[in-house]
């Protein structure tokens, strides 16, 4: 959501009136969020007009933050300078950023200018392979406010069921939440419908963003026959995730990818267009025949 003092990933701005109490919890975003002209941004709330009054627990917030003014920016709240409750949340952005002052960015919570720490809870995480930006520079300790910063985790971490039960303290909610490992958790709910009630998924745990697996380099072939193809035109599909990689002079190719099971889809012109489901680790040695047309 958005309007003229802040954009974010659920709520432009929060404007409470008479200090009504807002509660967000159980959530997960995953968007590339930019504040333009004087707009704060964050993941989830870009603005908050008053302090003490919103709370955040148990939600997830990946992709951009950015603000092209100095403004608040930050992974979950952009600002400005107000107490907000936040409470085993994770920042998971692959890069938060503001135009030229440090004090006007950080992981969890952007705005900073006036020295003061705006967080109030605990167990909250960043991504530690998290860009923190201030113009061209990079933020790479936590200022003095570290409830602004969060606890630094690692995209391995971050794939066990051990982090989110434990580490970050969500072990007791199988309601909202169902944990798996070598993937995010997955958020649900209870719906109804005519034949009763169904349970539905509102993200699946293993749509994660590229930039969070844990990758290695693949290498493989695409033939016709004994001879290498070159220029052959590969897409792994895994989610929401898509990668692409052109085959050398020789055939071969190498590419950067995370275990698990892709829609893989081969075309060069002259062959018939190749696609199948591919397991990774495993062969990626590839046939394509010849188009008889």
């Amino acid at each position: 959501g958005s309007n003229n003092s802040g954009v974010g990933g659920l709520i432009g701005a929060a404007q409470n009136a008479q200090g009504a109490p807002l509660t967000i919890e159980n959530c997960v975003v995953n968007a590339d969020i930019t504040g333009k002209g004087s707009s704060l941004a964050g993941g989830l709330i870009g603005s908050v007009s008053n302090s003490d009054v919103v709370t955040i627990k148990k939600c997830i917030a990946m992709g951009t933050v950015s603000t092209v003014e100095d403004k608040g920016s930050g992974g979950l709240v952009g600002g400005p300078g107000r107490s907000v409750t936040i409470k085993n949340s994770a920042a998971l952005q692959e890069e938060v950023s503001t135009k030229s002052s440090k004090y006007f960015v950080d992981r969890i919570f952007g705005y900073d200018g006036d020295y003061k720490v705006h967080v109030v809870g605990g167990q909250n995480f960043a991504y530690q392979g998290m860009k923190v930006k201030y113009g061209d520079k990079l933020l790479d300790k936590p200022k003095d406010e570290l409830e602004n910063y969060g606890v630094s985790v690692s995209k391995t971490d971050l794939l066990t069921t051990d982090f989110w039960k434990n580490k970050i303290g969500w072990g007791s909610d199988t309601e909202n939440w169902k944990f798996d490992n070598n993937q995010l958790p997955t958020l649900k709910m209870k719906r109804s419908n005519d034949n009763g009630i169904e349970e539905v998924n509102i993200f699946s745990g293993a749509d994660i963003p590229e930039y969070l697996e844990a990758t290695e380099t693949k290498t493989g072939s695409v033939k016709s026959g004994e001879n290498g193809i070159a220029d052959a035109e590969i897409t792994f599909k895994k989610g929401s995730s898509e990668k692409k990689v052109a085959t050398e002079p020789d055939g071969t190719f190498s590419i950067d990818l995370a275990d698990g099971t892709y829609t893989v889809t081969i075309k060069k012109t002259g062959y018939l267009t190749w696609t199948d489901s591919v397991t990774i680790p495993g062969n990626l040695d590839f046939i394509l025949e010849a188009n008889p047309v």
